[in-house]
């Protein structure tokens, strides 16, 4: 007579017949066939994951920076003057503030990973960003075109706080390796133009005020752009 000998339920632990208390045998004599090859898969799917978050934040700020922009630039240069509507200022700079919150959510959860305290914060200065923005555009409703001075100043403020910002996010970006070399450098260079713009004791145009935020977002989107490729699952 021949007898076949039982194996273990998976995931169970096989008792040990010749030992009093029945002490378990090890895991790797009960482990199911094929139970080592599973972890480079978890690996692998969790790292498809992360890339697939990566991206949709990338999609995310890339699409909120470009609406700034369009919105930014001509609300600016429109400030103050006789035929432009307040109301329609004041909206812009309420949507920009918005938007600017989205794209901090957005680049924090890029960046944070590889560069927490660069990426934390970017994310408090562009949050600081978007508040001043949309402090200043209440008070352009209040005071109406009276108030274009004073908005002004917020808006120096402001400009100061981006210029951290991309310094900031300098870092981050060159510690995640997103976009090319040249990328972050850019990024330092325009918010250093940006705090110097804010602090020097100089009068500059608002377009001239403006133009650090504008090829710093600039530099942004290019260097997303690349990251805003759904990627492809490996084979596990």
């Amino acid at each position: 007579m021949t007898t076949t000998a039982t194996r273990p339920a998976a995931g169970r632990l096989a008792r040990d017949p010749g030992h009093p208390a029945g002490r378990p045998t090890s895991w790797a004599a009960t482990a199911p066939l094929g139970g080592p090859t599973r972890a480079p898969a978890l690996r692998s799917a969790a790292g498809h994951g992360r890339a697939l978050r990566a991206t949709r934040s990338a999609r995310t700020a890339l699409v909120a920076l470009l609406g700034s922009l369009t919105l930014t630039v001509p609300a600016l240069t429109l400030l103050g003057r006789a035929d432009t509507a307040t109301v329609d200022v004041v909206t812009s700079f309420l949507i920009v503030g918005a938007l600017e919150l989205v794209t901090a959510r957005a680049l924090w959860s890029l960046t944070h990973r590889r560069s927490h305290p660069a990426a934390y914060a970017a994310l408090l200065a562009r949050i600081g960003y978007a508040l001043l923005v949309a402090v200043g555009a209440l008070v352009l409703l209040d005071d109406g075109a009276r108030g274009a001075a004073e908005f002004r100043q917020h808006w120096t403020s402001a400009a100061a706080v981006i210029g951290l910002g991309f310094v900031a996010l300098a870092v981050a970006f060159w510690h995640s390796r997103i976009g090319t070399r040249i990328a972050p450098l850019a990024l330092a260079g325009a918010g250093l133009a940006g705090m110097a713009v804010a602090v020097l004791p100089v009068d500059v145009s608002p377009v001239a005020s403006v133009l650090p935020l504008v090829v710093g977002d600039l530099v942004l989107v290019a260097a997303l752009a690349g990251r805003t490729v759904r990627p492809r699952p490996t084979a596990a």
